[in-house]
């Protein structure tokens, strides 16, 4: 009993002593913590256009921290501005020092400011991965212990050069590609930027100014060039359609595949009723290079010139452009001078168009023939059209049945030339490009002919002040089938002959009908041409 009762005490004891001591650890964890947060000092201060010494000083006051530095090195540093609110001391000493080749470090309660421990001067070039292109303006900042110290960028050949302390990396970003950060090994370097899809859809160009979609409260939708040049290389409406299903074309089935037929094209929804002599009031406002333009200047425009489009689908962008935007906006970026040398491209694209006549289901001669008569329309009382019947009736059984629907109808064959020189070279960017595009549809004799210069010329001035003058020059030929409307050869009678036994055109048809053929062979050429000369600086 009493061996029982000694090792109970005994446990007792160990147990009250094991709780002490915890006791003991968490108060001095705690008072440990408290100490610790006491020694983490904030300020608050503000000061406009102060000499740098004089701030310095003044946070020594005003923390009671030491500040070491040697007043050489601060001797020629401008006047520095800074406004903080209970931030931490070592921070508010960097944010004074940013861009001044100074760098603060915390060594036992007290900050020590030197100059910043160069590694060498560190150069190299920044290009594209994938084409191999110098990239201009890239970003080049310098890191260490996860903050900015410097940064340069790119000049117009791609390259750059940096001073950087020991220890310090680099941090290359552009628009448009994904940011690479490396530890540099040599005074020579050459960084290869890979372009991220991803990035590029973060912004948004609204004509004005480029901003984060992020930030971009209205709905929008970017679409690339790779992207337009995968759907169709020849006409941007389709493109776009088919791209973003908010976009929808209403297309005028009388016109058929007629090229000088601008379609209307509408985003999300019409908000105007239109009467039938009115067209294009749902239509978008089109702005190319931050120029409000026409939706015939975007069905004619060059589509190995654009860089990315922007669509402003709602009346966001109405703060903008007004209430030309109610309906969105199509916004269109061309392309930019990229590399260094003179590039020369040239791009052909061929295109055919088939009609698809398998929908008419028509009756042959005889069966048109039979047709009329069970309608009546030879039955007479006195029989006066029973030899018009058995006429007809001769023709069908010669064997005469003309498929008029073929007639105005041919395999349209379309092409595309374009020529592009591009360069850079002395402070000046230049692309000058030539395109030929000869549109033709599948209705004889109907075309559209497009005759393009565009002159792109770009002068940097200083770093972020450059330049330029776009000016383009744009002939249009358009030629209108004289074969007239196709709902007129769906009418006639396959037991007529366009010929008659001489082989010639027939003016007149039975029933009095017009010989649409011979109606085509009278008519002269329906066609204008249009000039367009645009300047824009």
């Amino acid at each position: 009993m009493k061996n029982r009762e000694y090792l109970f005490l005994r446990q007792s004891r160990k147990t009250g002593f094991r709780k002490k001591l915890f006791a003991c650890l968490l108060l001095g964890a705690v008072t440990l913590g408290d100490t610790m947060a006491q020694n983490v000092k904030r300020i608050t201060l503000q000061l406009e256009n102060t000499q740098l010494e004089k701030v310095l000083s003044t946070i020594e006051n005003e923390t009671g921290m030491k500040l070491i530095y040697n007043e050489e090195d601060i001797a020629n540093i401008p006047s520095v501005s800074i406004n903080v609110k209970n931030m931490d001391v070592l921070k508010a000493v960097k944010q004074c020092l940013k861009n001044t080749g100074l760098y603060a470090t915390l060594k036992d309660n007290t900050i020590v400011i030197s100059p910043v421990t160069q590694a060498g001067e560190i150069k190299g070039i920044v290009i594209d991965e994938r084409s191999g292109e110098p990239i201009i303006g890239a970003n080049v900042s310098v890191i260490k212990d996860g903050e900015m110290i410097t940064g340069v960028v790119t000049n117009m050949d791609g390259e750059f050069s940096v001073n950087i302390p020991r220890g310090a990396q680099l941090k290359f970003s552009f628009v448009g590609y994904s940011e690479q950060v490396i530890s540099p090994k040599g005074n020579e370097i050459k960084i290869e930027l890979k372009e991220d899809a991803e990035v590029m859809d973060e912004v948004v160009v609204n004509g004005f100014f480029t901003r984060s979609k992020q930030t971009f409260t209205g709905a929008a939708r970017t679409v690339t060039s790779e992207q337009l040049l995968n759907i169709s290389p020849n006409n941007v409406l389709q493109a776009l359609s088919s791209i973003d299903p908010s976009i929808k074309i209403n297309k005028n089935n009388a016109m058929g595949s007629n090229p000088n037929n601008i379609p209307d094209l509408v985003i999300r929804s019409t908000t105007s009723l239109a009467t039938d002599n009115e067209a294009g009031l749902n239509a978008p406002l089109v702005v190319i290079d931050g120029v409000e333009s026409t939706l015939q200047d975007l069905y004619d425009i060059n589509m190995y010139d654009i860089e990315r489009v922007d669509i402003l689908k709602d009346a966001s962008a109405t703060a903008l452009y007004g209430e030309n935007a109610a309906n969105g906006v199509i916004v269109i970026e061309r392309k930019r001078v990229t590399q260094a040398p003179v590039r020369i491209r040239y791009t052909f694209t061929p295109d055919f168009s088939f009609a698809d006549l398998s929908s008419y289901d028509l009756c042959n001669s005889q069966q048109k023939l039979e047709l009329e008569r069970l309608a009546g329309l030879y039955d007479s009382s006195t029989g006066s059209m029973d030899k018009t019947y058995y006429e007809k009736l001769a023709l069908v059984s010669k064997g005469i049945n003309t498929d008029w629907k073929t007639k105005p109808i041919r395999t349209g064959f379309s092409q595309t030339h374009s020529l592009s020189i591009s360069g850079r070279g002395g402070g000046i960017e230049y692309n000058i490009t030539g395109n030929l595009t000869n549109n033709n549809g599948v209705m004889k004799d109907d075309g559209r002919k497009i005759y393009g210069l565009d002159v792109y010329l770009a002068y940097r001035l200083k770093e972020k002040l450059v330049l330029t003058l776009r000016a383009s020059h744009q002939q249009t030929n358009i030629r209108n089938s004289k074969y007239g409307s196709y709902d007129t050869w769906l009418q006639m009678n396959p037991y007529d002959s366009p010929y008659d036994e001489n082989g010639e055109l027939r003016s007149l048809l039975s029933w009095d009908m017009i010989n649409p053929l011979y109606e085509a062979s009278l008519s002269s050429r329906n066609s204008y041409t249009g000039l367009v000369f645009k300047c824009t600086l």
